[in-house]
């Protein structure tokens, strides 16, 4: 058994959960439990889970995060307009040196509300 199966074991963690924890896809952990040398990163990552376990890893610079770490984004629905994007507002894009007057609004439904 090689040492990454043994510590996803250990954790009780599935291939895919394994592989978000390094930032690897789930191919790539099944080539490292069929033998695949690990690569200076996933080594790295997988001595700290050895030592601390994944709650406490501290991270090497240049290392990717696991996607559970990242600061989590609101879900925006379809009918939501999208004022993040320029194309969600009208006039230039504000990266092009003019900033956007607000979120583009159809005329025929601004006449609609008015």
């Amino acid at each position: 058994m090689t040492r990454i199966e043994r510590l996803r074991n250990a954790m009780n963690w599935t291939q895919p959960r394994m592989a978000e924890w390094l930032g690897v896809t789930q191919a790539t952990v099944s080539r490292l439990e069929s033998g695949q040398a690990e690569s200076g990163p996933i080594s790295k990552l997988l001595d700290q889970l050895e030592a601390r376990g994944p709650d406490s890893a501290v991270w090497p610079d240049g290392v990717p995060r696991p996607v559970s770490s990242l600061p989590s984004v609101p879900e925006r629905r379809a009918s939501q307009p999208n004022t993040d994007h320029p194309r969600g507002s009208e006039g230039p894009c504000p990266e092009a040196g003019s900033p956007a007057s607000g979120p583009f609004i159809p005329e025929a439904l601004a006449e609609a509300v008015s």
